[in-house]
């Protein structure tokens, strides 16, 4: 995994590692940061604020790109981050799991 200046980037492998090195409060804060930098480039690639993101989606003024989306995750994780929640990865509720279902 690429690692630019300490910076942990916003992967699946990259939330993992923050997770691992989670006890330090050195690793949060570079992750946080890193989650900080994510948010900047969409907003200066769509020229809007973050916080606007979801009620333009609303309005239909941007379309729901995979783009859109994780900018969408990277600004809800850092506004959780740095309200002092912790990190965690979470299977959806919504996706099947990987085991067959049971019969009854």
């Amino acid at each position: 995994m690429a690692v630019k200046n300490g910076a942990i980037p916003l992967t699946v492998e990259g939330i993992r590692r923050a997770l691992q090195e989670g006890k330090s409060e050195e690793a949060r804060r570079r992750y946080i940061e890193s989650l900080r930098e994510e948010v900047e480039r969409y907003e200066r690639r769509y020229r809007m604020r973050s916080a606007s993101v979801r009620q333009a989606l609303r309005n239909k003024k941007i379309r729901e790109t995979l783009g859109v989306v994780e900018w969408v995750d990277a600004y809800e994780t850092l506004l959780s981050l740095s309200n002092g929640k912790q990190a965690r990865l979470e299977r959806s509720r919504r996706l099947p799991s990987r085991s067959p279902a049971r019969a009854r």
